[in-house]
This record gives C-alpha cells, structure tokens and sequence, in this order.
C-alpha cells in the first residue's frame, strides 16, 4: 500500500477534574465518521479523506447499559482529521467512484483496512499518550496469561 499520512486538524479534550497523581482506569465509547466525498487532490498528488474520531471515557465500573443510556462521561475526545494515501489519480479511480456512489463500506476491504490499522496507529495511540498515566483505557491492554504453560494436546502413543 502506498505511504499513508494522517494530519489532526482538529483536536478538543475533555477530562474531569483528576487529583494529582490519579489514574482512572475507564472504559471507552468510539465512534469514527468519514466524509462522503474523498477527493484526488492533484496538486500533491493524493487521494485524501476528511473523518471524525468521537469518544466517550467512562469510569471502568460504569455498565454497558448505563453508558448506552444516559450516563455522563468522565471525558470526550473530537478529533477531525484528513488521511492522505500518495499516488496516481489511476490508482484511486476505483475508490473514488465506489466511496462516493456506494459509500465506504463497498471500498474493497484492503484499502479499508490499510485506512483503519493508521488511524489506530496515528491516530489513536498517540491520543492516548497525550491521557496517560490520568487516564487509561483508550487503547485496550493486552493481557498475557499462563494458559499456554499445560499443552493442549496429548500424545496417546504410550
């Protein structure tokens, strides 16, 4: 895939009032929107794509009900951003007509994914860094476990 660039154009946060040195863990709510008119933008010979990263941040022991209910959040994050994918104006054609006639989601998944794995990487995690150690629960933890330390197969040649 081609070099990828992911420009904020507009970023607002908003976090409660946190005592010094506290860390809330949370639980977040996104919500990515894209424009429906991507553009070929010739003069730096790029496809480029206006979208809108929403999140909530919630207090980790708020429920999935309350959260899809009313409850407040403990933070928001809006940030508006263009991705711009360089290359050929023939390269993007297909993207270009599809996006827009039949909107994102029939853009062939390749192209979607490459979009969504920078805005995680470009987008996201750094967001996340700007929040810790005050907030965490942007980027999910990994968790590592001693699951793997039985073998899950057996051997009944004896």
């Amino acid at each position: 895939m081609r070099p990828t660039e992911y420009h904020i154009t507009d970023l607002d946060l908003f976090l409660s009032e946190i005592s010094p040195g506290q860390t809330r863990p949370a639980r977040t709510r996104f919500e990515i929107s894209y424009s429906s008119n991507p553009q070929y933008e010739t003069d730096i010979g790029a496809f480029v794509a206006a979208f809108e990263l929403e999140a909530q941040l919630y207090e980790s022991e708020t429920s999935t009900a309350e959260i899809e209910g009313s409850a407040d959040p403990a933070g928001t994050i809006e940030c508006q951003f263009l991705v711009i994918v360089k290359g050929n104006r023939e390269e993007f054609e297909s993207v270009l007509e599809k996006w827009k006639d039949d909107g994102y989601n029939t853009v062939s998944s390749d192209f979607r994914a490459h979009l969504e794995e920078g805005i995680t990487d470009e987008i996201v995690v750094p967001i996340a860094g700007l929040l810790r150690p005050s907030y965490r629960g942007l980027v999910p933890s990994l968790r590592a476990s001693d699951d793997l330390a039985e073998p899950s197969v057996t051997d009944d040649r004896e």
